[in-house]
């Protein structure tokens, strides 16, 4: 008979913690007992929710249908999954290279041609040839910086002197300033070169 009885016990405590929901008595409690039909939205929302439709991809259905794998291979999906991207720096620094290369090309022609010249008249050469902006560049005037703060530049230092008769360029600092206009003054440099 205890046993019965804790039985009983057992289903009572059991039944009022029960994850079942009677929809139709809470309903009808609701609408029976109560005039707010703001609660009813508690009981018709699940309703309207949007239907989300499942789906898969089909082409992971042709895949192997391994379920461990090696890290190994784990390791080749990362790498083939990973591309190159440029970051600001390293693209600042491809443009810097290359527009240091075309103004160190630039004063080259000009000395084949005069061997002697100023900074005024490498920087008239350039104006005439690829107009006023490129004086204006930030990389012509650290170029010209960089040449100011050289004395020579050697065929042993950069590759680009192979196309030219000469093996050295003197760089000489001179005492007064050139003014390029909106405030730009720049210390004039001689640069000559020697066979």
């Amino acid at each position: 008979m205890t046993k019965k009885h804790d039985e009983i016990i057992g289903m009572r405590a059991r039944s009022a913690f029960s994850e079942k929901f009677k929809f139709e008595q809470e309903f009808e409690k609701v609408i029976s007992k109560t005039n707010n039909p703001e609660k009813l939205f508690y009981f018709i929302s699940p309703f309207l929710l949007p239907k989300k439709l499942k789906s898969f991809n089909p082409m992971k259905s042709l895949e192997s249908q391994k379920i461990n794998q090696d890290k190994k291979e784990e390791e080749q999906k990362e790498k083939s999954q990973t591309h190159q991207i440029d970051t600001i720096d390293d693209i600042t620094k491809k443009r810097v290279v290359h527009n240091f290369k075309f103004y160190f090309e630039n004063m080259l022609f000009l000395l084949k041609t005069r061997k002697s010249f100023d900074l005024k008249e490498y920087s008239e050469f350039i104006r005439s040839n690829y107009g006023e902006k490129s004086l204006y560049n930030g990389d012509f005037i650290s170029f010209v910086i960089f040449l100011n703060g050289k004395k020579e530049l050697t065929a042993e230092s950069d590759e680009m002197f192979k196309d030219y008769s000469f093996n050295q360029i003197i760089i000489i600092t001179q005492n007064d300033d050139i003014d390029f206009g909106n405030g730009l003054k720049i210390t004039n440099i001689i640069i000559s070169a020697n066979s």
